[in-house]
Protein backbone atom coordinates (compact mmCIF):
# COMPACT_ATOMS: atom_id res chain seq x y z
CA UNK A 1 0.00 0.00 0.00
CA UNK A 2 1.26 3.71 -0.84
CA UNK A 3 1.76 6.52 1.64
CA UNK A 4 -1.21 9.06 1.13
CA UNK A 5 0.81 12.36 -0.26
CA UNK A 6 1.45 9.54 -3.10
CA UNK A 7 -2.03 8.11 -3.45
CA UNK A 8 -3.10 11.91 -3.10
CA UNK A 9 -0.49 13.11 -6.33
CA UNK A 10 -1.54 10.18 -8.52
CA UNK A 11 -5.15 11.24 -7.98
CA UNK A 12 -4.64 14.86 -8.23
CA UNK A 13 -2.89 14.12 -11.74
CA UNK A 14 -5.52 11.42 -13.06
CA UNK A 15 -8.44 14.68 -12.63
CA UNK A 16 -6.51 17.29 -14.30
CA UNK A 17 -5.85 15.32 -16.94
CA UNK A 18 -9.42 14.10 -17.81
CA UNK A 19 -10.25 17.92 -17.34
CA UNK A 20 -7.59 19.69 -19.11
CA UNK A 21 -8.40 16.96 -22.20
CA UNK A 22 -11.78 18.75 -22.83
CA UNK A 23 -10.05 22.02 -24.15
CA UNK A 24 -12.04 24.22 -22.17
CA UNK A 25 -10.54 24.41 -18.63
CA UNK A 26 -7.49 25.23 -16.85
CA UNK A 27 -6.86 23.54 -13.56
CA UNK A 28 -5.32 24.59 -10.47
CA UNK A 29 -5.39 21.65 -7.56
CA UNK A 30 -2.71 21.11 -4.67
CA UNK A 31 -1.38 18.52 -3.66
CA UNK A 32 -0.14 17.86 -0.02
CA UNK A 33 -3.46 18.96 1.44
CA UNK A 34 -1.72 22.84 1.22
CA UNK A 35 -5.40 24.60 1.69
CA UNK A 36 -7.41 23.87 4.88
CA UNK A 37 -10.53 21.73 2.98
CA UNK A 38 -10.29 22.75 -0.82
CA UNK A 39 -7.67 21.50 -3.01
CA UNK A 40 -8.01 24.22 -5.54
CA UNK A 41 -10.08 25.28 -8.71
CA UNK A 42 -11.02 24.71 -12.00
CA UNK A 43 -11.42 27.71 -15.03
CA UNK A 44 -13.85 27.26 -17.45
CA UNK A 45 -14.04 28.99 -20.38
CA UNK A 46 -16.61 29.93 -23.62
CA UNK A 47 -14.87 28.09 -26.17
CA UNK A 48 -11.34 25.92 -26.38
CA UNK A 49 -9.40 28.33 -28.36
CA UNK A 50 -9.34 31.54 -25.92
CA UNK A 51 -7.87 30.85 -22.69
CA UNK A 52 -8.26 34.56 -21.18
CA UNK A 53 -10.20 36.51 -18.76
CA UNK A 54 -11.90 37.87 -21.79
CA UNK A 55 -13.59 34.39 -22.59
CA UNK A 56 -13.36 33.21 -18.79
CA UNK A 57 -17.07 31.39 -17.89
CA UNK A 58 -16.39 30.57 -14.43
CA UNK A 59 -14.78 29.58 -11.47
CA UNK A 60 -15.68 25.94 -9.54
CA UNK A 61 -13.72 25.14 -6.47
CA UNK A 62 -12.80 21.66 -6.20
CA UNK A 63 -11.67 19.13 -3.64
CA UNK A 64 -9.83 15.65 -4.73
CA UNK A 65 -9.88 12.53 -2.64
CA UNK A 66 -7.70 9.10 -3.52
CA UNK A 67 -7.68 5.90 -2.22
CA UNK A 68 -6.70 2.19 -2.88
CA UNK A 69 -10.09 0.89 -1.50
CA UNK A 70 -12.44 -0.62 -4.40
CA UNK A 71 -15.30 1.96 -4.56
CA UNK A 72 -16.82 1.46 -8.03
CA UNK A 73 -19.41 -1.35 -6.50
CA UNK A 74 -20.75 0.82 -3.53
CA UNK A 75 -20.02 4.35 -5.50
CA UNK A 76 -20.61 6.07 -1.82
CA UNK A 77 -17.59 8.19 -0.28
CA UNK A 78 -17.44 9.51 3.46
CA UNK A 79 -17.08 13.09 3.95
CA UNK A 80 -17.00 15.11 6.91
CA UNK A 81 -20.07 16.81 8.08
CA UNK A 82 -17.85 19.51 9.32
CA UNK A 83 -16.41 19.32 5.82
CA UNK A 84 -20.04 20.08 3.81
CA UNK A 85 -20.76 22.75 6.21
CA UNK A 86 -17.62 24.84 4.92
CA UNK A 87 -18.31 23.51 1.28
CA UNK A 88 -22.38 25.17 1.67
CA UNK A 89 -21.27 28.49 3.35
CA UNK A 90 -18.78 28.70 0.19
CA UNK A 91 -21.55 27.59 -2.47
CA UNK A 92 -20.59 24.22 -3.16
CA UNK A 93 -18.02 22.20 -4.39
CA UNK A 94 -16.91 19.96 -7.24
CA UNK A 95 -15.83 16.53 -5.17
CA UNK A 96 -13.82 14.17 -6.87
CA UNK A 97 -12.77 10.52 -5.76
CA UNK A 98 -10.10 8.51 -7.75
CA UNK A 99 -9.59 5.03 -7.09
CA UNK A 100 -5.93 4.69 -7.78
CA UNK A 101 -3.62 1.38 -8.90
CA UNK A 102 -0.05 3.17 -8.27
CA UNK A 103 1.25 0.06 -10.64
CA UNK A 104 -0.82 0.94 -13.46
CA UNK A 105 -1.60 4.29 -13.40
CA UNK A 106 -3.71 4.32 -16.38
CA UNK A 107 -6.35 2.53 -14.74
CA UNK A 108 -7.05 4.88 -12.33
CA UNK A 109 -11.46 5.24 -11.65
CA UNK A 110 -12.40 8.86 -11.31
CA UNK A 111 -15.71 9.30 -9.91
CA UNK A 112 -17.19 12.88 -8.69
CA UNK A 113 -19.85 14.46 -7.03
CA UNK A 114 -21.87 17.34 -7.61
CA UNK A 115 -21.67 19.28 -4.01
CA UNK A 116 -23.95 22.34 -5.06
CA UNK A 117 -26.16 23.88 -2.09
CA UNK A 118 -29.28 21.71 -2.61
CA UNK A 119 -26.95 18.15 -2.28
CA UNK A 120 -25.05 19.82 0.86
CA UNK A 121 -28.31 20.41 2.67
CA UNK A 122 -29.89 16.99 1.79
CA UNK A 123 -26.88 15.33 3.21
CA UNK A 124 -26.59 17.21 6.14
CA UNK A 125 -30.30 16.70 6.81
CA UNK A 126 -29.72 12.98 7.39
CA UNK A 127 -26.70 13.43 9.54
CA UNK A 128 -26.35 11.27 12.68
CA UNK A 129 -22.78 10.75 13.09
CA UNK A 130 -19.55 12.51 12.07
CA UNK A 131 -19.68 11.35 8.68
CA UNK A 132 -21.78 11.43 5.91
CA UNK A 133 -22.05 8.90 3.09
CA UNK A 134 -22.14 10.74 -0.64
CA UNK A 135 -23.12 9.44 -3.83
CA UNK A 136 -20.31 9.31 -6.88
CA UNK A 137 -21.07 8.81 -10.09
CA UNK A 138 -18.29 7.27 -12.51
CA UNK A 139 -16.20 10.20 -14.79
CA UNK A 140 -17.50 9.47 -18.22
CA UNK A 141 -14.23 9.40 -20.39
CA UNK A 142 -16.20 11.41 -23.52
CA UNK A 143 -14.38 15.11 -23.09
CA UNK A 144 -17.55 16.56 -24.29
CA UNK A 145 -19.86 14.97 -21.72
CA UNK A 146 -16.93 16.03 -19.19
CA UNK A 147 -17.33 19.40 -19.88
CA UNK A 148 -21.11 19.70 -20.04
CA UNK A 149 -20.70 18.13 -16.46
CA UNK A 150 -18.73 21.33 -15.37
CA UNK A 151 -20.67 23.70 -16.93
CA UNK A 152 -24.20 23.04 -15.72
CA UNK A 153 -22.50 21.98 -12.03
CA UNK A 154 -21.84 26.21 -12.40
CA UNK A 155 -24.64 26.88 -13.63
CA UNK A 156 -26.55 25.18 -10.84
CA UNK A 157 -23.73 27.11 -8.40
CA UNK A 158 -25.33 30.60 -9.79
CA UNK A 159 -28.89 29.63 -9.68
CA UNK A 160 -28.55 28.52 -6.15
CA UNK A 161 -26.58 31.84 -4.70
CA UNK A 162 -29.43 33.29 -3.14
CA UNK A 163 -30.77 30.08 -2.32
CA UNK A 164 -27.70 28.74 -0.21
CA UNK A 165 -27.95 32.19 2.24
CA UNK A 166 -30.98 31.11 3.48
CA UNK A 167 -31.54 29.83 7.38
CA UNK A 168 -34.48 27.39 6.17
CA UNK A 169 -35.99 25.97 3.26
CA UNK A 170 -39.52 26.74 2.42
CA UNK A 171 -41.70 23.83 2.65
CA UNK A 172 -42.49 22.35 -0.54
CA UNK A 173 -46.29 22.74 0.28
CA UNK A 174 -46.24 26.47 0.14
CA UNK A 175 -45.03 26.69 -3.13
CA UNK A 176 -48.59 25.84 -4.46
CA UNK A 177 -49.29 24.72 -8.21
CA UNK A 178 -46.32 26.21 -11.40
CA UNK A 179 -44.28 25.25 -13.26
CA UNK A 180 -40.97 24.08 -12.65
CA UNK A 181 -37.55 24.83 -14.83
CA UNK A 182 -35.12 22.26 -15.64
CA UNK A 183 -32.33 24.33 -17.15
CA UNK A 184 -29.15 23.37 -19.01
CA UNK A 185 -26.05 24.43 -19.92
CA UNK A 186 -23.65 23.59 -22.69
CA UNK A 187 -20.74 25.67 -24.75
CA UNK A 188 -21.61 23.61 -27.63
CA UNK A 189 -23.49 24.86 -30.82
CA UNK A 190 -25.03 21.39 -31.87
CA UNK A 191 -26.09 18.79 -29.78
CA UNK A 192 -29.04 16.01 -29.78
CA UNK A 193 -31.47 18.08 -27.73
CA UNK A 194 -33.72 14.40 -27.49
CA UNK A 195 -30.34 12.57 -26.08
CA UNK A 196 -29.64 15.41 -24.06
CA UNK A 197 -32.86 14.90 -21.92
CA UNK A 198 -32.66 11.48 -21.71
CA UNK A 199 -29.73 11.35 -20.23
CA UNK A 200 -30.34 14.50 -18.11
CA UNK A 201 -28.84 14.51 -14.50
CA UNK A 202 -29.98 18.01 -13.06
CA UNK A 203 -32.38 19.87 -10.77
CA UNK A 204 -35.58 21.13 -11.23
CA UNK A 205 -36.79 24.50 -10.04
CA UNK A 206 -39.41 26.51 -9.01
CA UNK A 207 -38.62 30.64 -8.60
CA UNK A 208 -40.55 32.08 -5.64
CA UNK A 209 -39.99 36.06 -5.13
CA UNK A 210 -37.17 36.54 -6.95
CA UNK A 211 -35.40 33.32 -5.63
CA UNK A 212 -34.54 29.79 -7.83
CA UNK A 213 -35.39 27.26 -4.95
CA UNK A 214 -33.56 24.49 -5.76
CA UNK A 215 -37.24 21.87 -5.88
CA UNK A 216 -36.44 18.12 -7.63
CA UNK A 217 -33.81 16.35 -8.17
CA UNK A 218 -33.64 15.09 -11.98
CA UNK A 219 -32.17 11.74 -12.53
CA UNK A 220 -31.32 9.95 -16.00
CA UNK A 221 -34.99 7.73 -17.17
CA UNK A 222 -36.55 10.60 -15.01
CA UNK A 223 -37.51 12.57 -18.44
CA UNK A 224 -39.59 10.70 -21.47
CA UNK A 225 -39.36 12.11 -25.13
CA UNK A 226 -42.26 11.59 -27.25
CA UNK A 227 -42.01 11.78 -31.09
CA UNK A 228 -44.79 11.15 -33.95
CA UNK A 229 -44.30 9.21 -36.87
CA UNK A 230 -46.58 10.15 -39.89
CA UNK A 231 -46.58 6.09 -41.04
CA UNK A 232 -49.56 3.44 -41.27
CA UNK A 233 -49.30 0.52 -38.82
CA UNK A 234 -50.90 -2.49 -40.61
CA UNK A 235 -51.24 -6.59 -39.75
CA UNK A 236 -51.49 -9.00 -42.43
CA UNK A 237 -51.92 -6.52 -44.87
CA UNK A 238 -54.69 -4.25 -43.36
CA UNK A 239 -53.85 -0.42 -42.51
CA UNK A 240 -55.13 -0.13 -39.50
CA UNK A 241 -53.64 3.67 -38.24
CA UNK A 242 -51.86 6.59 -39.79
CA UNK A 243 -49.39 7.24 -37.15
CA UNK A 244 -47.86 5.98 -34.49
CA UNK A 245 -45.67 7.31 -31.58
CA UNK A 246 -42.55 6.70 -29.85
CA UNK A 247 -42.10 7.62 -26.20
CA UNK A 248 -38.27 7.43 -25.53
CA UNK A 249 -36.62 7.48 -21.98
CA UNK A 250 -32.88 6.58 -20.84
CA UNK A 251 -34.03 2.33 -20.62
CA UNK A 252 -36.84 1.93 -22.83
CA UNK A 253 -39.05 2.90 -24.91
CA UNK A 254 -42.75 2.36 -25.46
CA UNK A 255 -44.84 2.00 -28.75
CA UNK A 256 -47.87 4.10 -28.34
CA UNK A 257 -50.33 2.80 -31.07
CA UNK A 258 -53.85 4.55 -31.44
CA UNK A 259 -54.87 6.09 -28.05
CA UNK A 260 -54.45 3.39 -25.46
CA UNK A 261 -51.84 0.48 -26.91
CA UNK A 262 -49.18 0.30 -25.51
CA UNK A 263 -46.32 -1.70 -26.68
CA UNK A 264 -42.64 -1.42 -24.10
CA UNK A 265 -39.60 -2.61 -25.74
CA UNK A 266 -36.42 -3.21 -23.64
CA UNK A 267 -33.14 -4.68 -24.91
CA UNK A 268 -32.87 -8.29 -24.08
CA UNK A 269 -36.20 -8.46 -22.55
CA UNK A 270 -39.51 -9.96 -23.69
CA UNK A 271 -42.23 -7.03 -24.96
CA UNK A 272 -44.87 -6.42 -22.75
CA UNK A 273 -48.18 -4.85 -24.01
CA UNK A 274 -50.96 -2.77 -22.03
CA UNK A 275 -54.37 -2.37 -23.48
CA UNK A 276 -57.11 -0.18 -22.42
CA UNK A 277 -61.04 0.17 -22.77
CA UNK A 278 -61.01 4.00 -23.22
CA UNK A 279 -62.06 6.72 -25.64
CA UNK A 280 -65.51 6.14 -27.76
CA UNK A 281 -66.94 3.26 -28.32
CA UNK A 282 -66.21 3.22 -32.22
CA UNK A 283 -62.22 3.56 -31.08
CA UNK A 284 -62.68 1.13 -28.02
CA UNK A 285 -63.64 -1.18 -30.90
CA UNK A 286 -60.92 -0.37 -33.51
CA UNK A 287 -58.72 -0.70 -31.22
CA UNK A 288 -59.19 -4.07 -29.87
CA UNK A 289 -59.73 -5.56 -33.06
CA UNK A 290 -56.79 -4.31 -34.23
CA UNK A 291 -54.92 -5.94 -30.89
CA UNK A 292 -56.57 -9.20 -31.53
CA UNK A 293 -55.38 -9.84 -35.09
CA UNK A 294 -51.63 -8.63 -34.42
CA UNK A 295 -51.73 -11.13 -31.41
CA UNK A 296 -52.84 -13.59 -33.83
CA UNK A 297 -50.44 -12.76 -36.35
CA UNK A 298 -47.63 -11.94 -33.83
CA UNK A 299 -46.39 -9.38 -35.21
CA UNK A 300 -46.99 -5.87 -37.47
CA UNK A 301 -45.75 -3.27 -39.86
CA UNK A 302 -44.73 0.38 -38.88
CA UNK A 303 -44.52 1.54 -42.58
CA UNK A 304 -42.58 -1.10 -44.18
CA UNK A 305 -41.07 -2.49 -41.22
CA UNK A 306 -42.12 -5.60 -39.82
CA UNK A 307 -41.90 -6.18 -35.79
CA UNK A 308 -42.22 -9.30 -33.85
CA UNK A 309 -44.59 -9.38 -31.29
CA UNK A 310 -43.83 -12.97 -29.71
CA UNK A 311 -47.33 -13.04 -27.76
CA UNK A 312 -48.84 -15.59 -26.20
CA UNK A 313 -52.17 -16.78 -27.69
CA UNK A 314 -53.74 -17.90 -24.49
CA UNK A 315 -55.23 -14.46 -24.19
CA UNK A 316 -56.82 -14.10 -27.31
CA UNK A 317 -60.24 -15.84 -26.84
CA UNK A 318 -60.99 -13.77 -23.78
CA UNK A 319 -60.06 -10.59 -25.97
CA UNK A 320 -62.57 -11.80 -28.45
CA UNK A 321 -65.35 -11.81 -26.39
CA UNK A 322 -64.81 -8.47 -24.78
CA UNK A 323 -64.57 -6.92 -28.30
CA UNK A 324 -68.08 -9.06 -29.27
CA UNK A 325 -69.75 -7.61 -26.40
CA UNK A 326 -68.57 -3.99 -27.52
CA UNK A 327 -69.77 -4.94 -31.28
CA UNK A 328 -73.16 -6.16 -29.48
CA UNK A 329 -72.82 -2.83 -27.46
CA UNK A 330 -72.72 -0.88 -30.71
CA UNK A 331 -75.66 -2.40 -32.57
CA UNK A 332 -77.58 -1.74 -29.64
CA UNK A 333 -76.92 2.47 -29.27
CA UNK A 334 -77.79 2.18 -33.55
CA UNK A 335 -81.12 2.14 -32.64
CA UNK A 336 -80.73 4.81 -29.80
CA UNK A 337 -80.07 8.19 -31.86
CA UNK A 338 -77.28 8.89 -30.33
CA UNK A 339 -76.33 12.47 -30.43
CA UNK A 340 -72.56 12.54 -29.39
CA UNK A 341 -70.30 8.72 -29.23
CA UNK A 342 -70.35 6.94 -26.03
CA UNK A 343 -67.26 7.16 -23.63
CA UNK A 344 -65.98 4.36 -22.39
CA UNK A 345 -63.61 4.36 -19.35
CA UNK A 346 -63.16 2.24 -16.22
CA UNK A 347 -66.15 0.49 -16.89
CA UNK A 348 -67.62 -0.56 -13.45
CA UNK A 349 -69.63 -3.53 -12.58
CA UNK A 350 -73.21 -1.79 -12.74
CA UNK A 351 -71.91 -0.26 -16.18
CA UNK A 352 -71.97 -4.13 -17.18
CA UNK A 353 -74.81 -4.79 -16.36
CA UNK A 354 -76.71 -1.53 -17.77
CA UNK A 355 -74.87 -2.58 -20.53
CA UNK A 356 -76.76 -5.79 -20.65
CA UNK A 357 -80.15 -4.76 -20.07
CA UNK A 358 -79.75 -2.66 -22.86
CA UNK A 359 -78.42 -5.07 -25.44
CA UNK A 360 -81.03 -7.69 -23.90
CA UNK A 361 -84.21 -5.67 -25.05
CA UNK A 362 -82.78 -3.71 -28.13
CA UNK A 363 -80.84 -6.93 -29.91
CA UNK A 364 -81.96 -10.17 -28.53
CA UNK A 365 -85.74 -8.84 -27.50
CA UNK A 366 -85.55 -10.40 -24.33
CA UNK A 367 -87.34 -8.99 -20.95
CA UNK A 368 -85.30 -6.47 -19.58
CA UNK A 369 -86.01 -7.75 -16.38
CA UNK A 370 -86.79 -3.90 -14.23
CA UNK A 371 -88.50 -4.31 -11.35
CA UNK A 372 -92.10 -2.22 -11.61
CA UNK A 373 -95.44 -2.09 -10.06
CA UNK A 374 -98.40 -4.19 -11.87
CA UNK A 375 -100.39 -1.01 -12.79
CA UNK A 376 -97.69 0.61 -14.58
CA UNK A 377 -98.44 0.94 -18.20
CA UNK A 378 -95.19 3.16 -19.30
CA UNK A 379 -92.08 5.11 -17.96
CA UNK A 380 -89.30 6.94 -18.94
CA UNK A 381 -85.55 5.62 -17.17
CA UNK A 382 -82.21 6.65 -17.88
CA UNK A 383 -80.00 3.50 -18.85
CA UNK A 384 -76.16 4.67 -17.33
CA UNK A 385 -73.11 3.57 -18.79
CA UNK A 386 -69.32 5.53 -17.85
CA UNK A 387 -71.71 8.24 -16.31
CA UNK A 388 -73.51 8.73 -19.51
CA UNK A 389 -76.91 8.25 -19.66
CA UNK A 390 -79.46 6.87 -22.46
CA UNK A 391 -82.68 7.50 -22.18
CA UNK A 392 -85.07 4.97 -23.21
CA UNK A 393 -88.83 3.99 -22.73
CA UNK A 394 -90.54 1.12 -21.86
CA UNK A 395 -94.19 0.61 -22.04
CA UNK A 396 -96.01 -2.77 -21.15
CA UNK A 397 -97.19 -4.92 -23.45
CA UNK A 398 -100.47 -7.46 -23.55
CA UNK A 399 -98.89 -10.39 -22.38
CA UNK A 400 -97.54 -8.38 -19.91
CA UNK A 401 -93.35 -8.25 -20.53
CA UNK A 402 -91.98 -4.16 -21.13
CA UNK A 403 -91.24 -3.65 -24.77
CA UNK A 404 -87.65 -1.62 -24.52
CA UNK A 405 -87.07 1.28 -27.13
CA UNK A 406 -84.74 4.66 -27.50
CA UNK A 407 -86.49 7.99 -26.87
CA UNK A 408 -87.47 9.36 -29.58
CA UNK A 409 -90.56 12.47 -30.94
CA UNK A 410 -92.72 9.43 -32.04
CA UNK A 411 -93.43 8.34 -28.44
CA UNK A 412 -97.18 8.86 -27.94
CA UNK A 413 -96.79 10.99 -24.96
CA UNK A 414 -100.21 12.20 -22.93
CA UNK A 415 -100.84 14.95 -21.04
CA UNK A 416 -104.14 14.56 -18.60
CA UNK A 417 -105.89 17.38 -17.42
CA UNK A 418 -109.70 18.09 -15.84
CA UNK A 419 -110.11 14.28 -17.04
CA UNK A 420 -109.17 15.12 -20.56
CA UNK A 421 -105.75 13.38 -22.10
CA UNK A 422 -104.03 15.92 -24.41
CA UNK A 423 -101.40 14.18 -26.84
CA UNK A 424 -98.07 16.45 -26.36
CA UNK A 425 -94.55 16.53 -27.06
CA UNK A 426 -92.61 13.68 -25.50
CA UNK A 427 -90.32 15.99 -24.72
CA UNK A 428 -92.70 17.90 -22.04
CA UNK A 429 -92.68 14.86 -20.01
CA UNK A 430 -89.00 14.91 -19.01
CA UNK A 431 -87.88 15.27 -15.85
CA UNK A 432 -84.31 16.76 -14.64
CA UNK A 433 -82.85 13.57 -13.93
CA UNK A 434 -83.41 12.54 -17.54
CA UNK A 435 -81.60 15.99 -19.03
CA UNK A 436 -78.05 15.34 -17.10
CA UNK A 437 -75.82 14.44 -19.38
CA UNK A 438 -77.73 12.13 -21.91
CA UNK A 439 -76.51 11.67 -24.96
CA UNK A 440 -79.40 11.08 -27.32
CA UNK A 441 -81.49 13.88 -26.65
CA UNK A 442 -81.40 15.91 -29.76
CA UNK A 443 -82.06 19.55 -27.67
CA UNK A 444 -81.68 21.36 -31.12
CA UNK A 445 -85.00 19.64 -32.00
CA UNK A 446 -86.63 19.96 -28.88
CA UNK A 447 -88.59 23.37 -30.04
CA UNK A 448 -89.55 22.06 -33.56
CA UNK A 449 -91.23 19.14 -31.91
CA UNK A 450 -93.01 21.11 -29.28
CA UNK A 451 -94.75 23.23 -32.21
CA UNK A 452 -96.14 20.54 -33.56
CA UNK A 453 -98.95 19.83 -31.08
CA UNK A 454 -101.78 22.43 -30.81
CA UNK A 455 -101.45 25.28 -28.89
CA UNK A 456 -103.31 25.63 -25.58
CA UNK A 457 -102.61 27.52 -21.90
CA UNK A 458 -102.77 24.31 -20.48
CA UNK A 459 -100.42 22.81 -23.20
CA UNK A 460 -98.22 26.36 -22.80
CA UNK A 461 -97.78 25.34 -18.99
CA UNK A 462 -96.60 21.91 -19.67
CA UNK A 463 -93.99 23.65 -21.97
CA UNK A 464 -93.07 25.72 -19.03
CA UNK A 465 -92.85 22.82 -16.99
CA UNK A 466 -90.26 21.41 -19.18
CA UNK A 467 -88.43 24.61 -19.15
CA UNK A 468 -88.29 24.25 -15.24
CA UNK A 469 -86.58 20.60 -15.63
CA UNK A 470 -83.94 21.95 -18.21
CA UNK A 471 -82.72 24.99 -15.70
CA UNK A 472 -82.63 22.48 -12.95
CA UNK A 473 -80.92 19.92 -15.13
CA UNK A 474 -78.07 22.84 -16.00
CA UNK A 475 -77.98 23.87 -12.01
CA UNK A 476 -76.30 20.18 -11.69
CA UNK A 477 -74.37 19.89 -14.68
CA UNK A 478 -73.43 23.27 -15.96
CA UNK A 479 -74.64 21.94 -19.73
CA UNK A 480 -74.44 24.74 -21.76
CA UNK A 481 -76.83 23.28 -23.99
CA UNK A 482 -79.76 22.79 -21.59
CA UNK A 483 -79.40 26.52 -20.42
CA UNK A 484 -79.46 27.40 -24.00
CA UNK A 485 -82.67 25.36 -25.13
CA UNK A 486 -84.54 26.76 -21.70
CA UNK A 487 -83.79 30.39 -22.85
CA UNK A 488 -85.49 29.28 -26.61
CA UNK A 489 -88.16 27.55 -25.35
CA UNK A 490 -89.53 30.26 -22.76
CA UNK A 491 -89.05 32.88 -25.17
CA UNK A 492 -91.52 31.04 -27.19
CA UNK A 493 -94.14 30.17 -25.03
CA UNK A 494 -94.07 34.10 -23.75
CA UNK A 495 -94.79 34.78 -27.37
CA UNK A 496 -97.96 32.20 -27.42
CA UNK A 497 -99.42 32.86 -24.24
CA UNK A 498 -102.40 35.06 -23.98
CA UNK A 499 -103.48 34.68 -20.15
CA UNK A 500 -102.21 37.36 -18.24
CA UNK A 501 -102.04 35.63 -14.85
CA UNK A 502 -99.07 33.21 -16.30
CA UNK A 503 -97.05 36.08 -17.97
CA UNK A 504 -95.29 36.79 -14.38
CA UNK A 505 -93.94 33.23 -14.08
CA UNK A 506 -93.41 32.67 -17.58
CA UNK A 507 -91.11 36.00 -17.53
CA UNK A 508 -89.75 35.02 -14.13
CA UNK A 509 -88.37 32.18 -15.51
CA UNK A 510 -86.91 34.16 -18.88
CA UNK A 511 -85.19 36.27 -16.27
CA UNK A 512 -83.64 33.13 -14.72
CA UNK A 513 -82.14 32.38 -17.94
CA UNK A 514 -80.47 35.28 -18.16
CA UNK A 515 -79.16 35.34 -14.70
CA UNK A 516 -77.71 32.00 -14.94
CA UNK A 517 -76.17 33.28 -18.56
CA UNK A 518 -74.19 36.17 -16.06
CA UNK A 519 -75.96 39.10 -18.66
CA UNK A 520 -76.93 42.06 -16.36
CA UNK A 521 -80.19 42.94 -15.97
CA UNK A 522 -81.03 46.16 -18.27
CA UNK A 523 -83.32 48.95 -17.28
CA UNK A 524 -86.60 47.63 -18.03
CA UNK A 525 -85.65 43.86 -16.28
CA UNK A 526 -85.34 45.60 -12.93
CA UNK A 527 -88.32 47.83 -13.23
CA UNK A 528 -90.02 44.55 -14.23
CA UNK A 529 -89.07 42.58 -11.06
CA UNK A 530 -89.86 45.73 -8.87
CA UNK A 531 -93.23 46.03 -10.39
CA UNK A 532 -93.65 42.23 -9.59
CA UNK A 533 -92.85 43.02 -5.68
CA UNK A 534 -95.55 46.25 -5.64
CA UNK A 535 -98.16 44.07 -7.62
CA UNK A 536 -100.96 41.17 -5.90
CA UNK A 537 -98.80 38.72 -7.38
CA UNK A 538 -98.42 35.29 -5.76
CA UNK A 539 -95.68 34.99 -2.82
CA UNK A 540 -93.54 32.46 -5.01
CA UNK A 541 -93.57 34.44 -7.77
CA UNK A 542 -92.60 37.33 -5.09
CA UNK A 543 -89.61 35.50 -3.59
CA UNK A 544 -88.42 34.86 -7.25
CA UNK A 545 -88.32 38.54 -7.78
CA UNK A 546 -86.47 39.12 -4.68
CA UNK A 547 -84.13 36.59 -5.34
CA UNK A 548 -83.28 38.00 -8.89
CA UNK A 549 -82.65 41.28 -7.71
CA UNK A 550 -80.42 39.76 -5.05
CA UNK A 551 -82.38 41.65 -2.22
CA UNK A 552 -81.29 40.32 1.12
CA UNK A 553 -85.41 41.02 2.13
CA UNK A 554 -85.96 37.39 0.28
CA UNK A 555 -84.89 35.05 3.47
CA UNK A 556 -87.82 37.24 5.33
CA UNK A 557 -90.24 36.91 3.01
CA UNK A 558 -89.65 33.37 2.32
CA UNK A 559 -90.12 32.60 6.33
CA UNK A 560 -93.53 34.00 5.90
CA UNK A 561 -94.60 31.64 3.08
CA UNK A 562 -96.87 28.74 4.39
CA UNK A 563 -95.19 25.62 4.84
CA UNK A 564 -96.26 23.86 1.42
CA UNK A 565 -95.49 26.72 -0.47
CA UNK A 566 -91.98 26.32 0.99
CA UNK A 567 -92.32 22.84 -0.03
CA UNK A 568 -93.10 23.98 -3.22
CA UNK A 569 -90.49 26.62 -4.14
CA UNK A 570 -87.69 24.51 -2.70
CA UNK A 571 -88.36 22.10 -5.73
CA UNK A 572 -87.55 24.96 -8.03
CA UNK A 573 -84.55 25.91 -9.78
CA UNK A 574 -84.64 29.34 -8.57
CA UNK A 575 -84.46 27.84 -4.86
CA UNK A 576 -80.97 26.92 -6.68
CA UNK A 577 -80.24 30.82 -7.04
CA UNK A 578 -81.24 31.72 -3.90
CA UNK A 579 -78.76 29.45 -2.14
CA UNK A 580 -75.94 30.33 -4.23
CA UNK A 581 -76.61 33.64 -2.65
CA UNK A 582 -76.48 32.53 0.80
CA UNK A 583 -73.36 30.48 0.02
CA UNK A 584 -71.62 33.39 -1.61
Amino acid sequence: MGNNSIIEKSAVNSVETALLETGYVDTFINTGDKEPIWDGSVYLYQDNTHKDNEHLYGRISTQVKGTEAKIENSLKYNVSVSDLKHYLKDGGVLYFVVQVDLQHTAKNKIFYCNLDPFHIKQYLSKKNKAKVQVDIKPLPQNPQEVIEILYNFYMHLQKQKAYCLLKDDVPQKEFGITNITIPYSTPFKDIDIEKTLLNLDSVGYINKDGIDYPFEEVKPGDISAIKTFNQDVSVNGKVYFHQYEMLRSKYSMVLIIGKFIKLKLKEGEKITYTYETKGTLSECIHNLTFFIESMKYNSIFLGDQSITLDFESKGIEALESKLRFLQKLQKALDLCHLEKELQLENLTDEDYRNIQILTQALIDHKDFGMQVPDDTLSFLFNVVVCKQRILCFARREVNGRYNLEAFSTDLPAMGEHNRKKYRISPYTILKHYNLVNVINLNFSNALVDIKKFGISEIYLGWVNNFVLQLLLAYDESKEVILLKTAKEVMNWVIEQSKDKKSEIPYKLNLLQCKYREGIPFNEENTDYLHHILESDSDSACKFGAYVLLKDPYAAKHFDKLDVKVQENIMKMPIYNLWKELNNG
